[in-house]
């Protein structure tokens, strides 16, 4: 989601300073990294869209790693200020959810689904946590593939939040059609375990299978068994230049199969390049996270301008973005 450096300085999230009261209607953006100068700029955009005239938009810069007294302060000032419209949680959406659900009056089905807070709404008297990335990623699918694309299989490499959003979308998609087998896969055994107790509830037919898996060569041997027409998902974490590829060289994607890393946003990746090496002989269909991303974040404005833009609308504040 992040790609350029802006100079707009940005808020302490350990809150040793509070951040001022806002004068005016503010959304805050919540992350470990600057926010991208494009969607500094149609933010404001989009809120005079939805009815919103004049709205700051504040970023504020998070740790890496979960600072739980922080993350409760920023909630707590968030619930108090008058003119705050609410923040978009783009690197700590769980810890939010784990460290300060209590302050929240009320949630939406997908953020305990998912365990994660994307999103909190303020309005007098009341804060709201949801979690639009699920409806977002099956929005993002269909932009990318296309609405009747009906892969044979999914197999979703990571524990992500992102992977987590999009296994969830395209099993519950899955089940109304009763077509596609949806699996997810990571290496990462305490997050296997956290979403195993969250999708148990589910309908055996809108929930994912869930593998732990111990090393590439797995994955290899999973990318080779799909089915002709399946999708394969890259949503391990942040994408590098040198960041190792989770299939190897032993995988062969399958024929007429699609190929989406959400990793990757506006750049190759060591999974694509795999992918592209085999694309023409095996009728790949490749895609990077660009639109996957653009997506999660107009539903995250949406959401905090308690707005439902037509599908017209939505392209055109899509190509705001660029």
């Amino acid at each position: 989601m992040w790609r350029k450096n802006t100079t707009i300085p940005v808020q302490s999230f350990s809150l040793i300073d509070i951040p001022a009261s806002p004068t005016k209607t503010t959304l805050y953006v919540v992350g470990t990294q600057p926010l991208p100068d494009a969607l500094l700029g149609v933010l404001p955009k989009w809120g005079r869209k939805f009815g919103h005239r004049s709205t700051a938009i504040v970023p504020v810069a998070a740790p890496s790693e979960a600072d739980v007294a922080g993350i409760q302060s920023f909630i707590e000032f968030l619930r108090d200020e008058y003119h705050a419209v609410g923040a978009v949680m783009v690197s700590q959406a769980s810890p939010v959810f784990e460290h300060a659900r209590h302050l929240f009056d009320a949630f939406d089905d997908d953020a305990e689904l998912l365990g994660e807070i994307g999103v909190a709404v303020r309005a007098p008297g009341t804060l709201t946590a949801l979690a639009p990335a699920k409806n977002a990623a099956q929005q993002a699918y269909e932009h990318v593939f296309g609405a009747d694309s009906d892969p044979a299989e999914a197999l979703i490499i990571g524990a992500t939040g992102p992977a987590r959003a999009l296994a969830l979308a395209l099993s519950n998609s899955a089940g109304n059609t009763g077509t596609c087998r949806v699996c997810l896969t990571t290496l990462d055994g305490k997050s296997m375990t956290d979403m195993r107790r969250r999708v148990a509830d589910l309908p055996e037919d809108r929930r994912p299978t869930l593998r732990h898996i111990e090393s590439q060569l797995e994955h290899d041997r999973l990318v080779t068994l799909l089915p002709p027409g399946s999708l394969v998902v890259n949503a391990t974490g942040p994408s590098e230049k040198d960041t190792p590829s989770p299939v190897g060289s032993a995988a062969l994607f399958p024929k007429n199969g699609l190929v989406w890393d959400l990793d990757a946003v506006g750049v190759s990746s060591p999974f694509l390049d795999k992918a592209r090496q085999q694309r023409r002989e095996r009728g790949l269909r490749l895609a990077d996270g660009s639109a996957f991303h653009h997506y999660q974040w107009l539903a995250a404005a949406t959401a905090v301008f308690g707005a439902s833009p037509t599908p017209a609308d939505t392209t055109k504040l899509l190509k705001q973005i660029g």
